[in-house]
């Protein structure tokens, strides 16, 4: 999970700022991966996060594509509270699942 926040954000910060290099291959896959194998159970969550994720990773386009036809207004960042939020719950949503499946099968 920190792998894919810190894959979003390193998106966020090339597209929209233009500043720096544009992530590899985004770590959802390795989630998906290992939750299919070995935790099926979070499935359903996982593909939650990864909606959310798709949508924000949108929205970076959007504004990145914004910034380099320099619209007015894009250094405002509209709509990124929406999509940001929506991210943040479901990883949080995620993160707390996990959590409680922890306690039940290792204590």
């Amino acid at each position: 999970m920190v792998e894919h926040y810190h894959w979003i954000a390193t998106k966020q910060f090339f597209f929209i700022a233009g500043q720096g290099s544009e992530p590899e291959l985004s770590p959802m896959i390795k989630i998906e991966a290992i939750t299919s194998t070995y935790f099926p159970e979070f499935m359903m969550s996982v593909r939650k996060l990864d909606s959310a994720s798709n949508e924000y990773e949108s929205w970076i386009f959007g504004m990145g594509q914004k910034r380099v036809r320099n619209e007015p207004g894009y250094e405002k960042l509209p709509g990124q509270n929406e999509v940001l939020t929506k991210y943040t719950d479901a990883r949080a949503d995620f993160l707390v699942e996990l959590k409680l499946f922890a306690r039940r099968e290792f204590q």
